[in-house]
């Protein structure tokens, strides 16, 4: 064994010897506290931050609004604290790394991600696991070990019995039949793509929820017990192994009633049987085949390792890792692999050498629902490559674009299952990520997707949704310590972007970066998402102006660029030490040397002329089918010319398509659908409308629902008396029905929406009183623009902008002493162009206050009349401070 990799072994050895009793009393303290580790944001950053929130009128506390109406029994309580909580990201991630990057016992480590997982803390305060004994056949099978090896091999073969034992004890109230069709399925169920070979009995692709209702009568304690046990067998038993066996070759195969144990020598051996754990003690050593489906401890060498899916640290139904110690390695699979969680825990943790890591899909630490996934490198120069085999179709076959969903990615199951945990950590080293869609800090779906750098010169490639891309309802993040790094990406959402209630952090602390991409744009908040995007430190480049922030649903969207330091550049639209605030709750502040400012760009969109309604005969039913499937893609790529073809069609066919579709789809209309439905029926015209009333009345949810949001968008006023029946309902359908007056604006609705409780509907509500303009909810109004959290307060104070009474209460606050409210009221004004408040508004622009007289004068800029920009030039005229008169506009 070459001495370099002796002297790392020996080191981790010694560790495990003094490690593995104390890990077994510390556990549980350790795990249960996990999300109460040090926050991992230092103060400078909280403050500049906070500081920067302020210029737009917002305070940290405000970034925990409610994030979306949807609940499921899935949910991993980090999520859900997450996404009310975005400052907390890197502290969260901090607690689930600290005992890797404290070398802490691997038990220890395991707890840590364990406690995350449905019954963690029950697992870690029932550690007890009942010994099992060995049979004749371990007997007779260790005599061809060295001596002194054979007693603690025959301890650790009673520790793979006994962790297989108690994990059958998981599945103790499946039948037989049940536990198999559980077993055969879930990696089919994980990886939702054919591709990669996976196979299930027929039963469970024809009934997949029937998979579901399995899964959720599994013990799920027994498995992270079993998990911890052989971990700490492993953690006693590696170093007196390594200690006997010397220079030994062979390998030595034995059975337990748990799956075999295979020890293999120092000999450059080859393994391609599945074993429930093999312990190679050093070698430049092959795996492949079965041989990568169990856990993996190598203590050094040059390794290679081939893998189909699952595989290489895949926990499925289990806890499974795969630990090397030492050597540069080199590992390959096809998904599903290196730090892959579903149902499970996998870990692929590598401690030492210049590493390769070369995957397909779900891969380098990823997870689903109900797992933990995570890829472990503690050190070296190691490049990471995920994608490239299956194409992103339809939405990027014309671009090529592949699936990663690699190197920090979690998905839950849309529309009714959260996701899980997936994080790849590397702790030192010039590292190079190479990805394909969906990678490098991503996730989707009520999950939490990181990749964290602690040091290094690092390259960052990828094609799509990555680079801290937060899709749908989740939490993504890149935390990057330190380093010159380079960031690029292809096209689409990237650098910190938080869609549809999604909430993105990207945090570079040190070195001079560049951020480069075909839409590259730090800090997106879109469709009600967060974008974060915070450089701490250098001078950095950056290709495209910072912080758009859209509106959605009649509310706002947060994106926040805070560059703290450095001579920074921007290709466009955007200065080193401007201050900017966009959209309604977004705002960019270079808190640098100012520069020169850059021009900006605009495009617009080419119009698409419909066809006439019933220019068409109707066709067969198949090609309705067909139409319809068509008409419901994804508008990306080469696929946006297919969609056209097919709604354009629908239309042409005109009410007989409608019917069609209302009768059959309705029920089971999703995002996508609702597309095609709104524009299909909207230029069918009110006819097509008519055809809603039915469902609205029907004892089905799902239709009812469905209907509701197509009267909504639609508009469709002769459903006005069933959206007020519909208002007395509860759930989620009461929720639509308050959208739906909006739309229609039913006055008759006002008292129904002008009341306490609900706290889910507040922002609803409020949104519909504006849309309404109703005078007799005043009072409710001002007490939610004054206490409401964030979305509901500006969606308060635009509903008392839409009505006389509601503009007189709002120049009353934005004069009176609360300062917070006051802003909050000279926004609005300002949004409405309410002339009559100018006089309030120069008055406040005078104030003491730096960002007072800011909101006062923006406000009179968004007014635009000759005398409210005329007030303005003067208030900038005498403006002192420099932050606020760049915020203005002025340049040094």
């Amino acid at each position: 064994m070459p001495a370099k990799w002796r002297r790392q072994t020996n080191a981790t050895l010694r560790g495990l010897r003094r490690g593995w009793r104390a890990s077994i009393l510390f556990v549980l303290p350790l795990a249960s506290s996990a999300a109460a580790a040090a926050d991992g944001l230092p103060s400078a950053e909280r403050a500049a931050i906070a500081r920067a929130l302020d210029a737009a009128n917002l305070t940290v506390s405000d970034l925990g609004y409610r994030k979306g109406p949807i609940e499921d029994r899935y949910r991993l309580p980090v999520v859900h604290r997450l996404l009310h909580d975005p400052l907390a990201i890197p502290g969260a991630v901090d607690g689930l790394l600290a005992p890797f990057r404290a070398r802490a016992p691997l038990p220890r480590s395991l707890a840590t991600l364990i406690a995350h997982l449905p019954d963690g803390e029950v697992a870690l305060s029932r550690r007890a696991v009942p010994q099992a004994r060995v049979d004749r056949r371990a007997a007779e099978a260790v005599r061809g070990l060295p001596r002194a090896a054979r007693g603690p091999a025959l301890r650790l073969a009673g520790a793979v019995a006994a962790s297989g034992a108690e994990r059958e004890r998981a599945f103790r109230s499946l039948s037989p039949a049940d536990r198999e069709l559980l077993k055969t399925s879930v990696a089919w169920l994980a990886a939702e793509q054919d591709e990669l070979g996976l196979r299930a009995p027929a039963e469970a692709t024809r009934h997949p929820e029937r998979l579901w209702s399995l899964l959720d009568r599994v013990r799920w304690q027994h498995i992270w017990r079993a998990g911890l046990h052989l971990a700490e067998a492993v953690a006693r038993e590696a170093p007196a192994l390594r200690s006997a066996c010397g220079a030994w070759r062979g390998n030595v195969r034995i059975p337990t009633t748990g799956g075999d144990l295979c020890i293999g020598g120092v000999g450059a051996d080859t393994h391609t049987r599945h074993t429930a754990l093999l312990l190679d003690i050093g070698g430049d050593d092959r795996y492949e085949r079965g041989a990568c489906r169990g856990w993996i401890v190598d203590l050094a060498g040059d390794d290679r390792y081939q893998a189909s899916a699952p595989g290489l640290g895949a926990g499925l139904l289990e806890v499974a890792v795969l630990w090397d110690l030492a050597g540069n390695d080199d590992y390959r699979a096809a998904g599903l692999a290196q730090g892959f969680g579903a149902f499970g825990v996998g870990l692929l943790l590598d401690d030492a050498g210049d590493d390769t890591y070369r995957a397909d899909l779900l891969v380098q630490g990823a997870a689903r629902t109900w797992g933990v996934g995570l890829l472990a490198d503690r050190a070296g120069r190691d490049l990471y490559q995920a994608g490239g085999r299956f194409l992103h179709a339809p939405l990027l076959a014309a671009e090529r674009g592949t699936y990663a969903m690699a190197q920090g990615f979690a998905i839950g199951y849309r529309p009714d299952r959260s996701g899980g945990i997936g994080i790849l950590w590397d702790g030192a080293g010039d590292d190079a990520y190479i990805g394909g869609t969906y990678c490098q800090g991503a996730s989707y779906w009520f999950s939490l997707g990181c990749l964290a750098d602690d040091g290094g010169n690092d390259k960052y490639a990828a094609f799509y949704y990555a680079q801290a891309s937060a899709m749908h309802l989740t939490v993504a993040a890149l935390l990057e310590r330190d380093g010159h790094d380079v960031y690029t990406v292809h096209m689409g959402a990237i650098h910190a972007i938080g869609h549809d209630w999604g909430v993105a952090m990207l945090w570079d602390a040190a070195g001079n970066d560049v951020y480069s991409g075909g839409d590259s744009r730090p800090a997106v908040g879109n469709a009600n998402g967060i974008g974060l995007f915070i450089e701490s430190s250098g001078d950095d480049r950056y290709f495209g102006p910072p912080a758009p922030a859209n509106e959605a649903r009649g509310s706002g969207s947060v994106a926040l660029f805070v560059d703290m330091a450095g001579a920074d550049k921007y290709a466009g639209g955007f200065a080193d030490g401007e201050l900017r605030l966009t959209g309604r709750w977004g705002v960019a502040w270079d808190m640098s040397t100012p520069t020169a400012r850059q021009g900006r760009e605009s495009a617009a969109s080419p119009s698409v002329q419909k066809p006439a309604p019933g220019s068409a005969p109707a066709p067969s039913e198949p090609e309705l089918e067909r139409l319809y499937a068509d008409a419901c893609l994804w508008e990306v790529g080469t696929a946006r010319d297919t969609v056209r073809r097919a709604r354009h069609r629908l239309i042409a066919i005109g009410l007989p398509a409608a019917r069609w579709m209302v009768d059959r789809k309705l029920a089971a209309m999703d995002s996508l659908a609702q597309r095609a439905f709104e524009e299909t029926l909207a230029a069918i015209g009110p006819e097509a409308h008519g055809l809603l009333l039915e469902p609205l009345r029907s004892r089905d949810a799902r239709r009812v629902a469905s209907a509701l949001r197509l009267v909504a968008s639609l508009r469709a006023g002769a459903a006005g008396p069933e959206v007020m029946r519909l208002l007395q309902a509860t759930g989620e359908v009461r929720r639509l029905a308050i959208a739906a007056a909006a739309a229609l604006r039913l006055r008759e609705a006002a008292p129904l929406l002008a009341t306490d409780g609900e706290p889910e509907t507040e922002l609803a509500r409020a949104q519909a009183l504006g849309a309404i303009g109703a005078p007799d909810a005043l009072p409710w109004l001002e007490r939610r623009l004054r206490n409401g959290e964030l979305p509901v307060r500006d969606a308060c104070a635009d509903a008392l902008a839409a009505f006389p009474e509601g503009v007189a209460l709002l120049v009353e606050v934005a004069s009176g002493r609360d300062r917070e409210p006051a802003r909050r009221a000279m926004q609005a004004l300002g949004r409405a162009r309410v002339e009559h408040s100018v006089d309030a508004l120069a008055a406040r622009a005078r104030d003491p206050d730096p960002f007072l007289r800011l909101t006062a004068v923006l406000a009179l800029r968004a007014i635009g009349s000759d005398r409210a920009l005329k007030l303005a030039e003067e208030a900038l005229a005498r403006e002192e401070d420099a932050g606020v008169r760049a915020a203005m506009g002025v340049r040094p």
